[in-house]
């Protein structure tokens, strides 16, 4: 898996640097956010702890959502922002 990465990474275009290495950093970053996220749930999960584990669970999505969202996404998150403005 590596190899491949490394491979993708030599061959991309020297043009896009900025996209090349916030797209590295973006999944980077998603892999780091869900490897904690999944570390904090353990402990609320051996304490069978309800509450903590919606609040943990909305966090995550909230976080995920507003910052590491795909453009799907984000379209939703604004199409519903905008409809909550119009009220």
């Amino acid at each position: 898996m590596w190899a491949a990465l490394g491979a993708t990474s030599a061959m991309a275009d020297p043009g896009q640097f900025g996209k090349n290495l916030g797209d590295q950093v973006k999944s980077l970053s998603t892999g780091l956010f869900l490897a904690v996220a999944g570390l904090v749930t353990l402990p609320i999960l051996g304490r069978r702890d309800v509450n903590g584990g919606v609040v943990l669970a909305g966090l995550v999505v909230v976080l995920g959502g507003f910052i590491f969202a795909q453009d799907m996404v984000k379209s939703v998150i604004v199409d519903l922002w905008k409809s909550l403005e119009g009220t």
